[in-house]
């Protein structure tokens, strides 16, 4: 009797232990599930962000990703520990929730910073946009400026050629006047010349005053051949 008792309690006893095996290979199979979604999850994000940022050493997204490998290497490493039946399922499913804990935040900082880049970057067009704009109105001016120098200097020099040639009709007058009295002792016979030498000569100061910017186009010989 005892002897069968004792058999009962072995065969109890055994369907318990494959009862609890087979609960723990199905745990360990979800966390094996679990530990593939998880690496495939963090692959695509590695993927997604490392052709962007992997030059960029000093930017926020690469340092992120950067530990975002680290943590990927770290779980491959340790990937036959997490599946090791000896450590306790607790802490498995303990480690692997903080991991996706650390990845979704991991996830909503990239964003937060992908956001920020790109209004950095229309407000960097923006400021490139008018910078352009000033650059040519400044230009323009400048182009404007110099023409109107380059204006004054001509119109500066006609002014010089002009009284220059004022004192020489001036003294051609004089030297009219002199020499036809000298010789006819008639200054009504050099009325008629003289009139015409001074309406030259207003036309010329008519010239000069008006500061016009066709002067210089203008032939000033034109005046005295209209005798």
């Amino acid at each position: 009797m005892k002897e069968k008792i004792q058999e009962l309690s072995l065969i109890k006893k055994t369907k318990e232990d494959q009862n609890e095996e087979e609960c723990t290979l199905v745990e360990l199979k979800e966390v094996k599930e679990a530990t593939n979604d998880l690496e495939k999850k963090l692959e695509r994000m590695k993927k997604e962000y490392h052709i962007k940022c992997r030059t960029v050493s000093t930017s926020a997204s690469y340092k992120i990703i950067k530990g975002m490998r680290m943590e990927i290497e770290q779980m491959l490493t340790n990937k036959t520990g997490l599946l090791d039946p000896n450590e306790s399922l607790i802490d498995i499913k303990s480690e692997i929730a903080e991991l996706q804990e650390q990845i979704s935040v991991m996830s909503l900082h990239i964003l937060k910073k992908r956001e920020e880049n790109e209004e950095l970057m229309h407000k960097i067009k923006d400021y490139k946009r008018i910078t352009l704009k000033l650059d040519q109105e400044i230009s323009s001016e400048q182009t404007l400026d110099k023409r109107e120098e380059d204006q004054q200097v001509i119109h500066q020099e006609i002014k010089k050629q002009l009284d220059r040639l004022m004192l020489t009709v001036d003294l051609q007058i004089y030297n009219y006047t002199r020499t036809q009295v000298i010789t006819t002792g008639n200054t009504e016979a050099i009325l008629a010349p003289l009139e015409s030498t001074k309406t030259q000569s207003v036309k010329v100061r008519e010239f000069m005053i008006s500061g016009t910017k066709k002067v210089q186009r203008i032939n000033l010989r034109k005046i005295f051949n209209q005798k």
